[in-house]
């Protein structure tokens, strides 16, 4: 898997464009290369900077759109615009790398951890509504996203012990939290009141 690299379809792989064989294959390389995880990890950050942008559409149609979109235009066209779109959406986040860390949100102080380190992200699964950790390599930091507006309680789990670290805050149609120095874990729960209703494993 080390003699070839992804190309194009790490922002396919970001859309979530890809069919199940051409994803399983982008995530075996992905374990063994880490231009190409960086490379999935910017188109990503890309994908997340657009869904900020359209707050207002509802994930399902903005996915459907963005899947449609993905097979219909030419790859070079579209990732000129992914490149461009990332480019609008950083500047801003650049510039409050300057500010006071008080006027900071947590979606800017999100976005300024994922452009100055390493990250990598995961899927919940269970029975909540869809949802993503984006997180730091060196685990300094976590990001949870969840396509709905609802407080769930986030657990971190280090070796089968589980324990509460944020509560997971709605903003617009989703909502989200950001971690700073989460501790040793290897999976995330998302809980609502005693009930674990996702978890994500963190490789």
């Amino acid at each position: 898997m080390a003699d070839f690299h992804i190309g194009d379809d790490a922002e396919l792989y970001a859309m979530g464009a890809l069919d199940e064989n051409e994803r399983a294959r982008v995530d075996d390389h992905l374990t063994v290369c880490e231009a190409c995880l960086r490379r999935v990890g910017e188109a990503e950050e890309v994908i997340l900077a657009l869904e900020r942008r359209h707050v207002e559409t509802r994930p399902s149609e903005l996915l459907d759109r963005k899947m449609r979109f993905a097979r219909r235009t030419p790859v070079v066209t579209m990732v000129a615009g992914l490149a461009a779109a990332f480019l609008i959406g950083l500047l801003p986040s650049l510039w409050l790398v300057r500010q006071p860390s008080a006027s900071v949100s947590m979606r800017d102080r999100a976005t300024v951890a994922m452009v100055e380190s390493h990250f990598s992200h995961a899927q919940f699964s269970g029975s909540a509504p869809p949802a993503k950790v984006i997180y730091a390599k060196d685990r300094a930091w976590l990001y949870v996203v969840v396509a709905a507006a609802h407080p769930y309680d986030l657990y971190a789990v280090d070796h089968g012990i589980a324990r509460k670290i944020a509560t997971v805050q709605p903003s617009g149609v989703t909502s989200e939290v950001f971690v700073e120095h989460p501790g040793q874990l290897d999976a995330l729960q998302l809980r609502d009141g005693p009930a674990t209703v996702a978890t994500a494993l963190v490789r």
